[in-house]
């Protein structure tokens, strides 16, 4: 399964699956900057160790810089190299759970272009 990274004229931002299920889905006008970049914590932390070309890692920077929430300058691969060291793994799972109920896709070995 595949996601895709979608916006709605700058007004929500998240994740959709192909079929059009919302995975995860914000609102930039009812989050506060801090709830954002927790969220961004969040997901440096469930993204596979692959590096910093890793899919959610370039997309993750793409929705925060978008959004004008945070600063490009903010969010160096140096800024969060140390997430990386720890990043949790499905254990063969296929899985990463977010938030309880949210599933993310293991990425593991697969790069951005």
């Amino acid at each position: 399964m595949t996601l895709t990274f979608s916006e709605t004229e700058g007004v929500s931002s998240g994740f959709t699956k192909p079929d059009g299920e919302i995975l995860l889905d914000i609102n930039p006008a009812d989050s506060s900057e801090i709830k954002l970049i927790l969220l961004l914590h969040e997901w440096a932390h469930v993204t596979t160790k692959v590096g910093h070309s890793c899919y959610w890692w370039q997309e993750a920077k793409r929705l925060y810089v978008g959004m004008g929430v945070l600063d490009a300058a903010m969010i160096t691969e140096s800024h969060y190299a140390r997430l990386w060291d720890d990043c949790p793994r499905c254990e063969g799972q296929g899985w990463y759970w977010i938030y309880g109920n949210v599933k993310i896709p293991c990425w593991q070995g697969e790069q951005s272009e």
